[in-house]
């Protein structure tokens, strides 16, 4: 449901008429081909007795070990598709705006929620602790109206020790917000030159 051809097609078109190309970045199945290589190679070991434990304690931690490790390489590539499969535009070179989109299945009766909107972050712009570019950061997020952090329940950069700009947008109005991510990106690189020299 995430990637639906007509959310796609129109954010193509949307992005195309702004001069932009959108590409679609898949990362998740090479996670899930090794993962899941794995898997299907240990369970021919045991099934053909190549891998065969007489002792009955470590025969017993290596089924428990394997019954973990077969969850988990079903489960990370999933969790990999829903943090680093997306749509990705590059606006020039070292920098690009990953689009999200995002659904609501029902509306919430409290607060006037849009069911569909798109989550649109830049690569990482500097790491947080560089006080100087913190202070740049800052002031364009303040200056551009960009949100601090992306709105979500799990953040998916809120642990990272990387700054990056943020917005939220609805179909509707989604030109104009990447477009302030874009001229965000372009203040960002204009002023840190300065800050260097």
């Amino acid at each position: 449901m995430r990637n639906t051809p007509s959310l796609k097609e129109y954010i193509n078109r949307e992005i195309d008429n702004l001069g932009f190309k959108l590409q679609e970045k898949r990362r998740s199945w090479i996670s899930f081909l090794i993962l899941n290589s794995i898997s299907v190679l240990l369970l021919l070991l045991i099934e053909f007795k190549v891998i065969y434990i007489n002792i009955p304690l470590l025969n017993t931690f290596f089924r428990g070990f394997l019954i973990i490790y077969l969850f988990i390489s079903i489960t990370i590539p999933i969790l990999w598709r829903f943090s680093y499969d997306g749509l990705t535009v590059e606006v020039k070179k070292n920098y690009h705006v990953l689009l999200n989109p995002h659904y609501r299945i029902r509306k919430s009766k409290i607060k006037d929620y849009q069911l569909i909107g798109i989550y649109i972050s830049s690569n990482r712009v500097a790491f947080k602790f560089n006080k100087h570019k913190n202070k740049l950061f800052t002031d364009i997020v303040r200056t551009r109206w960009l949100p601090r952090k992306r709105k979500s329940i799990i953040s998916k950069y809120g642990l990272s020790p990387f700054l990056r700009f943020n917005e939220f947008s609805t179909p509707l109005n989604f030109q104009k917000q990447f477009l302030n991510i874009v001229l965000a990106l372009q203040e960002w690189d204009k002023e840190k030159k300065s800050i260097s020299r």
